[in-house]
């Protein structure tokens, strides 16, 4: 049996504490994810992601860091174009952008050379908002394209950038090069284009579904706007996941993860992730339609 004089506890509770404070110290360092090798599910790694998109990736990201521990993804929002260009200049390895590559931007990166992984996580709509207190709750499809080609209007269009992924994505519905008149608008995001809508500005919102769905800190803003339907040829309809899935909303768009690491890494685990049950749980979850849509197991209890 040993015994310690009152001295030598105090020293040998010092020395506990410090071999405490050292383990402790250890340990959190090795659960630093910069000190791991990457891997699909370790390591560190940024993902450029389209803003209008940003909502429903960034509950996927924090999900994903809270299964693999040991993996941290840095998201930086930009527009599309920027997030594009960034992937082409080698500035970062994976990117969330709503379209697929084009044939041409596939043949670019294989001379680099590297085989693009594109993965395709979900389907987008395109939102058209405006205040509650607006008398209007339809639009018309030919609208729209009137306004984006310049032509006389009483309505105003309001994007979140000029170099929006909305904006590109409606130019490519009307085959139209690029956009026209003063009766387009453009913010400085999407935050900004919810607010003034909220706000009645005299212009219709256009804004990704996702963040009607996601709002976040915007909910008392979003709460104050509805979602105008779409007349095409006599048949309204809306962004919602049913009317997505059959094809009836006209304003859709793919949502792909594009990785060009070139390698194992997170780029592949995440986009894994993304197209596996847990991440499209959370797509269908977020209002966007799901490209994998997750199984569900019936139980019968006898």
């Amino acid at each position: 049996m040993l015994i310690f004089t009152k001295k030598a506890m105090k020293k040998y509770t010092y020395i506990v504490l410090i071999a405490s404070l050292f383990i402790s110290c250890n340990q959190k360092q090795e659960q630093n994810p910069d000190s791991f090798t990457e891997t699909p599910v370790q390591g560190t790694a940024t993902v450029l992601v389209d803003e209008t998109i940003f909502p429903v990736v960034e509950d996927a990201q924090l999900v994903f860091e809270s299964i693999y521990d040991r993996a941290k993804l840095t998201l930086v929002t930009k527009p599309q174009n920027e997030v594009f260009n960034d992937l082409v200049k080698d500035q970062e390895r994976i990117g969330i952008i709503a379209r697929d590559l084009t044939e041409t931007e596939i043949k670019y990166f294989e001379s680099v050379p590297v085989v693009p992984v594109r993965t395709h996580i979900a389907t987008d709509a395109i939102a058209f908002v405006v205040n509650k207190s607006a008398k209007d709750s339809i639009i018309d499809y030919n609208q729209i394209e009137k306004i984006l080609k310049g032509e006389s209007s009483s309505v105003k269009l309001y994007f979140d950038n000029a170099n929006s992924s909305t904006i590109q994505a409606l130019l490519s519905k009307f085959g139209l090069d690029n956009v026209s008149g003063a009766n387009v608008l453009a913010a400085t995001s999407n935050a900004e284009v919810i607010k003034n809508t909220a706000n009645n500005i005299d212009a219709i919102g256009v804004i990704g579904v996702n963040w009607l769905t996601q709002p976040g800190d915007l909910k008392e803003y979003t709460d104050q706007l509805k979602v105008l339907g779409i007349n095409k040829d006599g048949v309204i309809s809306k962004p919602n996941q049913t009317e997505i899935m059959d094809k009836t909303y006209p304003f859709t768009r793919s949502i792909y993860l594009i990785n060009i690491q070139g390698k194992t890494g997170l780029g592949m685990g995440f986009a894994s992730y993304l197209a596996g049950q847990d991440g499209q749980r959370i797509i269908l979850k977020a209002g966007l339609l799901p490209s994998y849509p997750p199984t569900r197991e019936i139980q019968i209890i006898k």
